[in-house]
């Protein structure tokens, strides 16, 4: 495979020559996972494994610096000739800027590449407004690599230091299962409107052996250990999906390792499923599958026709729930509320529906809707709105899901008001009453508050455990 360096990219190092193929260019490349933006949130990022594991198999050298459990070390002790920075969501690009600015401070100069969800979703233009101060940079590797869907991570993650191991195997995992929904929700910034694509069977068998070995080695003696599919909707292509659970579960079962599995499904593809197959959910509640989180997105039909869920009806999510309830799968309801366009009428629905869902055994997990996310249709219709953030990165900190409505995400300040009070009458009724808990984390936005109140908001932060 020849790695030609497309003209404007220039990492200011020659590289070596593959050993084996003089015409392929051997690089040491560092990947950086950025701090978690309210004090320390260890989680495993599964993009930039992956990605480390594609640029292995391309015969590069890589190493992993995760700055949620090595700090603020020089992450440039082994003089690599490329950094890559990993941006999953909105709140985490004012962090990366950070760590460019870092590395730019110790003395690298070199091009930084930026990559991830949140940055796929940005256009060229808007990416230089965003990335231009930080010096030389890109968002792609200068040499081809191959797909996710056909790379394994284990070599990546056999490689990784016993420090991050251990941080990574005592606590949930993330694997990416599958990409693409057929839906077009407006809010969602996911890739939407598109066919599922999988990972191929080889590629995940090897993948699922290598973790449940590791989460035998870190994570007790008769490990119980929680996964979660990033499928957008797992029951969009059930019987692919099946054989995924089935050897995922079959290689977790030979390590001696209990598997959980949680993940994200529609309602009308919940239903779907079962009308096709009765006993579908009781086989993969069988494989591990013990949480189904459906996105209802509040109790409101105008809504769901507004944010473009028009795959929403309520017969369709009581049908779902009680399928996945028959076959002692913990359903859970997604409700997205609050949106800057909800009038009162919406805003009570939904918190009456979060209470209901309590009291019919259905775990609650709200979160405060913002029209603008890369990629969405609030994003694409407010240009200079956007404009705003990318100029202010630091602004899209109150981009956050879970956070507050403030005046970037909700203008009108009496609006804003009252969604925020329904949004936390949701949280605080969920996490008193419910006997699931409510793991959603109502941040605080930093940057739409006043300066002599952001100290305190920014404690708030810190002190809640980081959203999964």
């Amino acid at each position: 495979m020849r790695n030609p360096r497309p003209p404007g990219i220039d990492t200011g190092r020659p590289g070596h020559s593959h050993p084996e193929n003089p015409e392929v260019t051997v690089m040491c490349i560092l990947l950086i996972q950025p701090a978690y933006p309210w004090g320390t949130h260890i989680y495993p990022p599964n993009g930039l494994m992956s990605l480390g594991a594609r640029l292995m198999a391309a015969g590069h050298t890589v190493r992993l610096a995760d700055e949620n459990i090595e700090g603020r070390k020089n992450p440039l002790v082994d003089r690599p000739e490329m950094v890559g920075v990993g941006i999953l969501g909105a709140p985490y690009a004012p962090m990366a800027i950070r760590t460019a600015m870092r590395l730019r401070k110790l003395g690298y100069s070199d091009t930084i590449v930026f990559g991830g969800e949140f940055v796929n979703r940005l256009t060229p233009e808007e990416r230089a407004v965003l990335f231009d101060s930080v010096g030389p940079w890109a968002c792609t590797f200068p040499f081809a690599i191959p797909s996710a869907e056909e790379t394994s991570m284990s070599p990546m993650l056999e490689q990784l230091p016993e420090r991050i191991l251990a941080a990574y195997f005592r606590n949930e995992f993330c694997l990416y299962t599958s990409t693409g929904c057929a839906f077009n929700c407006h809010f969602c910034a996911a890739e939407k409107g598109t066919k599922e694509r999988f990972r191929t069977a080889e590629v995940w068998h090897d993948e699922t052996r290598t973790i449940a070995r590791l989460v035998k080695r870190y994570a007790g003696v008769i490990p119980s250990y929680e996964i979660y599919l990033s499928s957008l909707d797992v029951a969009q292509t059930p019987k692919k999906m099946e054989e995924m659970l089935r050897i995922a579960h079959e290689n977790f079962a030979r390590e001696g390792v209990r598997l959980r599995v949680r993940g994200l499904a529609t309602a009308k593809c919940v239903v779907r499923a079962v009308e096709q197959d009765e006993n579908v959910f009781d086989r993969w509640h069988s494989y591990g599958l013990t949480c189904l989180g459906i996105g209802v997105d509040g109790a409101d039909p105008e809504v769901w026709r507004r944010e473009g869920k028009l795959h929403n009806t309520e017969s369709d999510v009581a049908a779902a729930f009680a399928a996945l309830q028959s076959a002692n799968i913990l359903p859970e309801a997604l409700m997205v509320v609050g949106f800057a366009d909800d009038n009162l009428r919406a805003l009570a629905l939904g918190a009456i529906a979060c209470r209901e869902y309590t009291h019919a055994g259905i775990r609650g997990r709200p979160f405060l809707g913002k029209k603008l996310a890369p990629g969405n249709e609030g994003w694409k219709c407010d240009p200079s709105a956007v404009d705003e953030l990318l100029r202010n990165p630091e602004k899209l900190l109150d981009l956050d899901f879970g956070a507050f409505g403030g005046n970037i995400t909700h203008p009108n300040w009496k609006q804003r008001a009252v969604a925020n009070l329904s949004y936390a009458a949701s949280v605080a009724y969920l996490k008193l009453f419910s006997p699931f808990g409510c793991p959603t984390q109502p941040l605080l936005p930093t940057q739409s508050i006043p300066r002599p109140l952001r100290p305190f908001a920014r404690l708030w932060n810190r002190a809640l455990p980081g959203d999964k």
